[in-house]
């Protein structure tokens, strides 16, 4: 039986591309004072993003001890088809605000296009 194609590939056996995104340290910087003034603001964010076809997921990683939030974009027209954005932090809440921080500030200049970027840096 025929299945659906895609019209974004970005994923091979039907499983999304993860894309990891580190922040630089000057990143980070932003990153707390963004979360100081906007998390108070954390359900309505966390609404939003849902709003905005996101799939979002929250795990424990034994091996590296901490927890990994994941923005999985929804729908085959969707900007981020077939993508996983990742954020791992040692709180399950900064792990989620890291995503949105990332949607927010980091990918606003590529209109919300996730890449894959400082592979190599320990926290984000």
């Amino acid at each position: 039986m025929p299945t659906k194609q895609r019209k974004n590939q970005n994923s091979r056996d039907g499983m999304p591309e993860m894309i990891s995104s580190k922040l630089t340290d000057e990143e980070l910087l932003g990153f707390d004072q963004w979360l100081t003034k906007k998390g108070k603001d954390f359900d309505a964010m966390i609404f939003d993003t849902l709003m905005d076809d996101h799939k979002i997921g929250i795990s424990w990683d034994a091996y590296n001890d901490c927890f990994i939030a994941s923005f999985t974009a929804k729908g085959d027209d969707h900007l981020n088809a077939g993508k996983c954005l990742m954020s791992r932090s040692n709180d399950w809440r900064e792990a989620i605000a890291m995503n949105m921080f990332k949607c927010a500030v980091i990918y606003a200049d590529d209109k919300g296009r996730w890449t894959n970027r400082n592979a190599d840096k320990q926290r984000g």
